[in-house]
Parts: structure tokens; sequence; C-alpha cells
């Protein structure tokens, strides 16, 4: 976030371009924020999950309906039923976070309902900025970590810094079960826990080779639940981005709206252990600019918008598209994402190559 400057934001005309993209709800919950990281992070956020439906569902993009439940989980109001036919998108949902620096959309489309959270350094330091140490800042979160959560932040090591990053772990997998369900912070912190564990990517692919991968087993009430799951993804400036899966049947949605956009909500037991321990792929960095459908990029620029797009979400709604179609040919998908991501296909004689090894990599982690 902070590597987008925009001309006078909200008053500018990149911003106002963006914001005519949003229809009039969301726009004006991203204009209420007063400080500007704010207003940045909540154009993108809401951007995001407009553009996620766009691609994923095949929807024209202005068409795209975003509400809200009671609880403030985000959905598609408007989801069509022309999705593959294999069930891959019968549950599609998504949700985002934004803090610190980052703003974050998590998707899952064939069974769980998914939660996100970011939980930013910078965030933590501004909520000890009344406190001398960690030990009392700690002591505002008494009853919101559990004694078994309490033994790992404070085993973390002997260092302030240490504490805060094992915290940010634990608070981040609490925020996105919470917001997986739909029904926020009503639901009691303290009542749910986590169990840790560094993995490793099977495939690789991580952003960064400094980036850390944790898998976390969720506890209500000290009972383990074996239909959660939930991967964190520590990026190398501390920042902890978590995803939480978890069934169809713990949605919080009082008025039903979001629940009537899912296509299944039972499952067998196979089913569903196949479901939450499917791969979660790392985050992949994105700019403002692949946030805006391809046919209205001219128009962002003569707005003034200086970003350029990474061509990750080109790939990723070139692929959906073609799933859609009956002529679909996979060589084909691979040399259009080549020239969305490189610029151009690579000669013949390369096609051994490093790039074309990385071209691999890429394609599965997206």
């Amino acid at each position: 976030v902070s590597a987008w400057n925009p001309l006078g934001l909200l008053e500018g005309p990149e911003c106002s371009f963006l914001l005519s993209l949003l229809d009039d709800d969301e726009r004006a919950s991203a204009i209420r924020y007063v400080q500007p990281p704010d207003q940045k992070r909540a154009i993108i956020s809401r951007l995001l999950a407009k553009r996620a439906s766009n691609v994923c569902l095949g929807i024209e993009f202005s068409n795209v309906v975003i509400r809200r439940t009671k609880g403030k989980k985000p959905f598609c109001a408007n989801m069509h039923r022309d999705i593959p036919s294999d069930g891959s998108l019968d549950n599609f949902n998504f949700n985002a976070s934004h803090e610190g620096d980052l703003v974050v959309l998590a998707a899952e489309g064939r069974a769980c309902v998914v939660g996100v959270d970011c939980a930013a350094p910078q965030q933590i330091r501004q909520m000890r900025r009344n406190t001398k140490s960690f030990e009392e800042f700690a002591k505002n979160f008494d009853n919101v970590f559990t004694a078994e959560e309490w033994s790992k932040v404070h085993g973390a090591g002997p260092r302030d810094d240490q504490k805060e990053d094992k915290f940010r772990l634990h608070w981040s997998c609490k925020e996105a079960f919470v917001k997986a369900r739909g029904d926020g912070l009503g639901f009691d912190l303290g009542r749910c826990s986590f169990r840790c564990d560094e993995v490793q990517l099977e495939d690789g692919g991580a952003a960064d080779e400094d980036d850390r991968f944790f898998q976390c087993r969720l506890l209500v009430d000290g009972v383990q639940r074996d239909d959660w799951m939930l991967f964190s993804h520590r990026l190398k400036d501390g920042h902890y981005c978590t995803i939480a899966r978890g069934p169809p049947s713990d949605i919080i949605d009082a008025w039903g709206e979001f629940t009537t956009t899912l296509r299944r909500l039972h499952f067998d037991q196979d089913e569903w252990l196949e479901a939450i321990t499917a791969p979660s792929p790392p985050f992949q960095a994105i700019t403002v600019a692949d946030l805006v459908p391809k046919n209205l990029r001219q128009m962002y620029e003569e707005a003034g918008g200086t970003e350029k797009p990474t061509g990750i979400v080109d790939v990723v709604e070139a692929w959906h598209r073609a799933r859609r179609s009956s002529s679909y040919d996979l060589a084909s998908w691979e040399m259009q994402c080549e020239e969305m991501l490189y610029g151009s296909p690579a000669p013949a004689d390369e096609a051994t190559s490093a790039r074309d090894e990385e071209l691999t990599a890429r394609l599965r982690n997206l």
C-alpha cells in the first residue's frame, strides 16, 4: 500500500476513477475512512472483492454485486450458474483483510467457507504505544489467549519482538477463523485456540526464500475441530497472512443471503478431508492496475493511473475463461499466459530453459 501514492488521494483523478468502479454502498464504505493509508486500503480491498468475482465467475465487472452479511462478511450476491460442471466453483466465496502495508484476499470454490486475516508488525507496535513492555501489553489480552497459547508466545524467545511475532501468528488465526464463520468479534476469541506447526510447501514456490509457512489446528473450548484447517504465510517483513477453511454448516448468516449463494452445505468425510487439506499456495503480489479489467485500463491510465499490471490476474482470468469454454486447449492457454507474464512467448530453442520451468511453477501456484 505504501508504494501506491495516487495524486490527490480521494480528490485526485486516479482514486476518483477507481471509486467509480464500485457500487454506491461499497464506495460509501471506502470513503468513510479519515487517514490516507486507511482510505487506500479500503479502496483496494473492495476492488479486490469485485475483481475476484469478475475473474472467477465470469460475471461482467460492472454487473458484479457485492453484499455483506449482518456480520459484515462480503460475498457476491449475483453468482450466476454458468460455472464448471465439475463442482469447482459450487461454493465460491472470498474474504479480504487489510492491515499494515498489505491488502490480501483469499477465495475458495469447491467446498469450504474461507476467512483471511493480515496481522502487521506495525499495527502491533501501534497497539503498544501506551505500554512499556510486551508483558504489560499482553495483560490487555489475558482472556483472549488460552494458557497454552500464552505459553507459546512467552516461550518464543527472550526479546519482545520474538514474543510479538508469535502473538501475531495466533491473533491472525483467531481473526481468520471468526471471519470465515461470519460473526467476527461476536465470537468469544477466548474460546478458540490454535496449535501451529511450521511446514514446507510441497511444490516450493514461496514468494521469497525468507517466507515461512504454518499449518494450524483449531480447538474450540479445548476440543480439537478436525473439520477446520488454517494456513499462515509469514512474509519476510513480519506480516502474517492466515487463511481459515471451514464447513459451510458453521456459517453465521442471520439474514440468510450469503448461504443461498452456496450450492453444497454438506460433504462426506473423505470429501471434506480432501477439501481442507488441499494445497494452500503462497500469496501473489499484484498491483492496483491488476484490479482494473483489461478493457478499462486505457481509461485508468488516462485518469493518471501510474501502476502497471503484473499479468497475474489476467492469467487467472484466462484460466477460468478457458475452463468455461467447450474448446479448452492447454497448450494454447499456456502460450497466452507466457505472453501475459513476460510480454512474449519464449523462442523455440528455449523450451526447456529456466524461464520455461519458472512459468510452470508460477502457473501451478496461480
